[in-house]
Order: structure tokens, then C-alpha cells, then sequence
């Protein structure tokens, strides 16, 4: 029998953990797993390679649960997403894609936010995956992850000011993206 994970708590999982770990498991898996893969595939662009990640994720999230401590204002899905994040970006570092853009690449963009009015959510994802690697990276800890450009350029081996500007380049290209999306549409 598949077991409940429909509005499951971090609580009420942390405490079947308690009990009955290998259940806990499952039900963790069968809760958080799509979430975990968008995750995987807004920072890796293959598959193959994001598919990878998700499961060295969730051996480290299985390794480590256990060890897992509620943080005030935090989240056990939060605590897992930076765990998937964490390992997105060790591949994209081990593949060296996290390297420098040209400054002259990508320039003529116009400075804008992008329009998201009438953009499903699968193309949103996809137009986010065909970024270079680095402005993805970029992108995803800094709206996503909530991290400073500071943070991002430690993160990233980067300059804080190449993170600036990857961001906007990165948010440009969307706006690119999405215009041609949306002219397309009509």
C-alpha cells in the first residue's frame, strides 16, 4: 500500500522517521521528489546529468536526515533543496562550465525585466535551461536561492560584480526569450 504524502509535514515526517525510518523515506521521496527534480533541471540542462544529481541528492538527503535539525524560518524542503542545488553545481564546476562569459557576449540585449504574463511554467523551465550554464547557475541561486551576488561569486569560484552582470545578462536573455515566445503565441 502507498503510503500518504499528500500535506505531510516536516514534522509528521521527522517523527515516522523516528519510528519507521525506510517508510519516512518513502514517503519523503514520494512528497518532495518532483519538486527536487525541477530543482535538478533548472540548474543542469542534460538529463542524464540532472537525473544523476537528483540521485546523489537523495542519497545525501537519506545519509543525512537523521542529522537533519529544524532551523527557525527554515524548512526540511528548504534544507533539501540546498542539497540538490549544492550538487548541481559541484557537476557543473567538476565539468567546468562555471567559467567567465565574455563581456561582449550577449551585450546588444535590452536592460529589462521579463514578462511572465501567460508563460506556462514547463516553457518558463525551458527557456531558464537553455541559458549558458554559469548565467543559469547565476539566476537560480540568486532568485531562487535567495543569495547575494557576494554570496553567489563564493559559491561560483567568480567576482561579485561578474555575478551582478551575469544575473542581468542572464535576466535579459529571458526577456529575449519570452518576447519571441510571446510574438510566436499571437
Amino acid at each position: 500500500m502507498k503510503p500518504r504524502t499528500e500535506n505531510i509535514t516536516d514534522a509528521e515526517i521527522l517523527s515516522l522517521y523516528a519510528t519507521d525510518s525506510e517508510q519516512a523515506l518513502q514517503v519523503l521521496y514520494l512528497r518532495d521528489s518532483a519538486l527536487l527534480n525541477a530543482v535538478c533541471h533548472r540548474y543542469i540542462s542534460n538529463d542524464s546529468d540532472a537525473e544523476d544529481v537528483l540521485q546523489d541528492s537523495f542519497l545525501r538527503i537519506f545519509g543525512n536526515i537523521g542529522k537533519y535539525k529544524p532551523q527557525k524560518g527554515s524548512s526540511l524542503r528548504s534544507w533539501m533543496t540546498r542539497i540538490v542545488a549544492n550538487n548541481a553545481i559541484d557537476l557543473l564546476r567538476k565539468q567546468r562550465k562555471l567559467k567567465e562569459m565574455p563581456v561582449d557576449d550577449y551585450q546588444n540585449l535590452p536592460d529589462e525585466d521579463p514578462d511572465l504574463d501567460g508563460i506556462p511554467i514547463d516553457v518558463f523551465h525551458k527557456m531558464i535551461r537553455q541559458l549558458p550554464d554559469v548565467y543559469r547557475a547565476v539566476l537560480n541561486l540568486h532568485v531562487f536561492e535567495d543569495k547575494t551576488h557576494k554570496e553567489i561569486a563564493k559559491i561560483l569560484g567568480i567576482k561579485e560584480n561578474t555575478s551582478y552582470s551575469h544575473f542581468h545578462r542572464a535576466k535579459n536573455l529571458l526577456a529575449d526569450k519570452i518576447k519571441r515566445y510571446k510574438q510566436l503565441q499571437r
